[in-house]
């Protein structure tokens, strides 16, 4: 009763209205765990305005749509709102031996970042674009080969395999393509499905997480029975003993741009100097970065690539083309600019500027990772006429960024790409969009993920054209998880 006491008090009388709960244990978890989040909170936006607090359980979580408030949290105030929202439900980030940079906060987060983006240079991207045309070449054939059995294809679940293909390629150094029954590509998709349910030990742990000991020792108690039993429950531990023992044996020569490759080349076992304590501010730009990994620190780091990599890029191809469908003029366009290139390489794709827009456009109307875009205020501060204090939770209300017709116009709904030219776009356009995140945190993968979604478009228009299937629904956020977006598909006569 005194932690959710102590945990409304943070977000009362701070300049902001505070979204009453379900009932006081539970606070809005209702809103905030569902698979309907994103407009749920939209909803609240245009009730309460651009910022307004509510309650994760016992967690205060103040959520912003006003762009300029995001801005100075993103860039001028990151010193204080470096870490995202901590989940209850797992390990402490300073702590734990085995983080990814997603969960990894403060000095910590800088170090593994740092590190990890050698792999997404320039240069290392040329490399990559090889691996990812070697994967997508052989996708189009088996696409060729599906489309003379059936025209009207679900191209969500073969994004998927493609996708991860070349993540697992370029970042485990894996030197042949696999697309085709990946045990560990199964893995994920059983773990991460849509269907999955939030556990009641997850709920546990967000109202009372100073008892999360108890959740643990349960689930641990559930790993051995299996173990004991030769069963495995958690696709995610089966996969994580995969990629040890991937990690644990000697790089090959073919893997040196791998990610892999450059984690590898700073790991120190026997250092133990990592943990460093995040909870106040920290100026990162004062840090001085040691070149070491942990093996923990590696692995969760593979696992954080792989399994973020591939669903998020396979998410923003599959309604790409679906908007080309239903835009065919859009689709025209944007052909007539692909055709005039004989081959797609990491050169000139990038000087496909109608493509690139396209891209931009799609993921404004389809921010699908936006739920992940939190931050933790780590100091009482004051931004315009709010008092944001330690320990609050920030969660980004994307999605009415991204609609906001004050900002984008009236045809807010339209898929129109000319909007992202750059001459076109404002200030406020600018600090508005925010589909890889915004500041330094920004997603480590952006530049990845565009140069492959880039050459599989080039390759699939060079080759088909995109119509609407009379039975597809109209795409949202949730039918897209559903597997509810067949595309009819032509291929084009020479």
């Amino acid at each position: 009763m005194i932690k959710y006491w102590k945990a409304w008090n943070a977000i009362s009388n701070c300049g902001f209205p505070i979204v009453s709960g379900e009932n006081w244990f539970l606070g809005n978890l209702n809103i905030t765990k569902s698979c309907d989040t994103h407009r749920k909170l939209m909803q609240l936006t245009r009730k309460y305005g651009p910022i307004y607090g509510l309650m994760q359980g016992s967690h205060p979580v103040v959520v912003i749509s006003d762009p300029k408030i995001i801005h100075e949290i993103c860039f001028k105030q990151f010193h204080i709102f470096h870490s995202r929202i901590m989940d209850p439900t797992g390990s402490h980030p300073d702590i734990a031996n085995e983080v990814h940079q997603f969960a990894a906060r403060g000095e910590r987060w800088k170090r593994i970042r740092s590190l990890t983006s050698k792999a997404v240079s320039s240069e290392n991207l040329r490399k990559f674009s090889e691996i990812m045309k070697d994967s997508i070449e052989r996708f189009i054939l088996d696409l060729e080969s599906e489309i003379i059995i059936s025209k009207a294809l679900d191209l969500h679940a073969r994004f998927q395999r493609l996708t991860f293909d070349v993540i697992t390629r370029c970042c485990m150094g894996r030197p042949y393509s696999c697309q085709h029954d990946d045990p560990n590509l199964k893995l994920l998709l059983n773990k991460f499905s849509p269907l999955q349910t939030f556990h009641a030990s997850f709920l546990f742990t967000w109202c009372i997480p100073d008892l999360k000991w108890i959740a643990l020792i349960y689930e641990q108690l559930c790993v051995r029975v299996q173990s004991f039993l030769h069963i495995t429950s958690d696709p995610i531990i089966s996969y994580t003993s995969h990629l040890r023992e991937i990690i644990s044996r000697n790089i090959s020569d073919q893997e040196c741009s791998s990610f892999l490759y450059f984690m590898k080349s700073v790991e120190d076992e026997k250092w133990k100097d990592w943990m460093v304590n995040a909870d106040g501010p920290c100026d990162l730009s004062k840090v001085k970065i040691i070149s070491k990994l942990t093996r923990g620190e590696i692995v969760n780091q593979c696992r954080f690539l792989t399994s973020a990599g591939f669903d998020t890029t396979a998410n923003t191809a599959t309604y790409l083309v679906y908007l080309l469908a239903r835009y065919p003029k859009e689709q025209e366009k944007l052909w007539e600019e692909i055709s005039i290139l004989d081959e797609f390489t990491f050169e000139n794709v990038r000087y496909l500027n109608y493509l690139h827009c396209a891209i931009m456009e799609t993921l404004r109307l389809f921010p699908h990772a936006s739920l992940l875009q939190t931050r933790t205020c780590t100091q009482k501060c004051r931004i315009g006429t709010y008092t944001f204090r330690d320990g609050v939770g920030i969660l980004f209300d994307t999605w009415t960024l991204h609609y906001d017709s004050k900002i984008w116009g009236e045809d807010v709904h339209k898929f129109h790409p000319d909007r992202f030219l750059f001459l076109h776009l404002t200030e406020a356009q600018r600090n508005s969009w925010m589909a890889f995140g915004a500041g330094p945190r920004q997603c480590i993968g952006m530049r990845f993920a565009v140069l492959e979604i880039k050459l599989l478009i080039c390759h699939l228009m060079k080759k088909f054209q995109f119509h609407e299937y009379q039975n597809t629904n109209k795409a949202s956020f949730k039918s897209l998880k559903s597997n509810l977006l067949p595309i009819f598909m032509n291929t084009l006569q020479n």
